[in-house]
């Protein structure tokens, strides 16, 4: 018995145990335990490792798992239990692309913010700007689903009921009209591919507004073959939105066309709303160098308008529409269409030119109670720009130029409205009361120059001529 019990006790001895627990202190089974590079053993169901009796004590051995984060421990004659910590997985943010450089280059030099299309669907499918609002910086009031006032860092804010000293483009194509407004409810956010944000006046190869820019990008098929989908919203106060896509892709054509309806009875009296549009993303590549565009987006929606109640007429019944607004019905009636062309052409794999030329308009009609607004808009125009790659110190420098040529005229015209003699029927026009004409064109020439003058860093320098010309015409009081 005792020569027994001597030899048990040798073989103890010669095993170093050791346990691996993760923090809920559950064992953990497949860690692998190295020494000076080499494994040496490896966890059972337990948890359990055995070291071989050739190593002395104490040594340093690492500890790694695949779902767990790895760790180097000692293993000492009171040291071997060791616990592991979980991998916690991270999500990457995606690398913000300032579009003004004409390369994936990320936020150096201009800050910027880039809304994908994960947080605009995240957002209600009626309009653009809840995810607009979502951003630090930007702040939109909403009177209506076509009433919406953009501010970046306070600049805009003087502006009562629309968006100015803000310019926006889709698809680098300008949406801004000739007197610096912009409207971006004429957009489906389920067309949108997605939104960035150019805070202040930093963007060269975008004019000299003051606010900052907003880059619209529409979304293209993402797949070979054809494919169809609809989507469809129901929601309170008769709220109904249904968008259907077709999108066809094949070799070197891609086509991506979208119809949408959206109508809503609104919370209010008098703030029915009603729009339909169609939206059409095309593109053909003639071959590795070139490619032609073509974007077309029409909308035609009609939009009363309750307007502003005071404080007692709030409080007795939020619901209720201005008197002189619901006598009169009023409403605003607009239809409007962008089409624009564009050509990209690699000269070489260092020089690259995309000319678009644009046409657009709006057909406008709002009778108010103080008179009825009828006004229409047309313009065109054309934008090149130029990207060169080229060698400096070692490192990829870019130089970008171009310019932007934009020509419009805006008919509009105010009309008596006679609506107290319709017994509550609506609006009813009477004498003119006014009759304008304004011509305005705009010239944009811009030039960029990058150099990385080391690794981290870079300097850039870029000029801009703007150039505004204003013809008003009174038709109306001759003389």
């Amino acid at each position: 018995m005792v020569i027994m019990t001597a030899f048990f006790n040798i073989i103890q001895a010669q095993e170093l145990r050791g346990v691996v627990l993760s923090q809920d202190n559950e064992p953990i089974l497949g860690v692998a335990v190295s020494y000076d590079g080499n494994m040496i053993a490896s966890t059972d169901e337990k948890g359990i490792f055995i070291i071989p009796v050739n190593y002395d004590l104490p040594i340093n051995i690492t500890l790694t798992h695949p779902e767990y984060q790895s760790n180097t421990v000692s293993f000492t004659q009171t040291n071997q239990t060791f616990i592991l910590f979980e991998i916690v997985t991270t999500q990457s943010l995606n690398t913000v692309i300032v579009n003004g450089q004409n390369e994936q280059r990320p936020n150096l030099i201009l800050p910027t913010s880039s809304i994908g299309e994960e947080e605009i669907n995240q957002q209600s499918p009626i309009d653009v700007v809840a995810s607009l609002n979502q951003n630090a910086g930007v702040y939109i009031q909403s009177g209506a689903i076509n009433t919406n006032r953009i501010v970046i860092r306070g600049v805009g804010s003087r502006t009562l009921y629309g968006t100015n000293k803000i310019r926006a483009y889709f698809n680098g194509i300008p949406v801004t009209n000739g007197v610096g407004e912009t409207a971006i409810d004429a957009y489906n956010p389920e067309d949108l591919q997605s939104i960035e944000i150019i805070k202040g006046p930093k963007a060269t190869q975008y004019g000299t507004n003051l606010g900052g820019t907003l880059l619209l990008n529409s979304k293209r098929p993402e797949n070979d073959g054809v494919s169809m989908k609809n989507s469809s919203n129901i929601g309170s106060f008769g709220l109904f939105k249904s968008t259907s896509t077709f999108d066809h892709s094949k070799n070197k054509f891609a086509l991506h066309l979208s119809y949408d309806h959206l109508e809503t009875d609104g919370f209010r009296e008098n703030s029915r709303y009603n729009r339909n549009a169609v939206f059409l993303n095309s593109s053909y590549r003639f071959s590795n160098k070139t490619e032609l565009s073509l974007l077309i987006n029409f909308i035609d929606y009609t939009a009363q308008i309750p307007s502003s109640i005071g404080r007692t007429a709030f409080e007795e019944d939020p619901a209720q529409a201005a008197f002189t607004w619901k006598q009169s019905k009023g409403f605003e009636s607009d239809a409007q269409n962008l089409t624009g062309l564009s050509l990209k052409h690699e000269f070489s794999s260092n020089f690259v030119n995309t000319t678009s030329v644009f046409y657009s308009y709006s057909d406008h009609y709002e009778p108010r109670p103080f008179n009825i607004l009828d006004e229409f808009t047309q313009g065109f125009g054309a934008r090149t720009i130029f990207n060169q790659t080229f060698n400096f110190l070692n490192r990829k420098a870019e130089w970008s130029f171009g310019g932007e040529f934009f020509k419009d005229e805006y008919h509009w015209k105010t009309i008596e409205n006679l609506y107290q003699e319709t017994n509550g029927n609506g609006s009813l026009e009477g004498a003119v009361l006014s009759n304008n004409e304004e011509f305005r064109q705009q010239l944009n020439l811009f030039s960029s120059l990058t150099l990385p003058l080391m690794d981290k860093f870079i300097l850039q320098a870029g000029i801009n001529f703007n150039k505004a010309n204003y013809d008003f015409q009174d038709q109306f009081n001759l003389g």
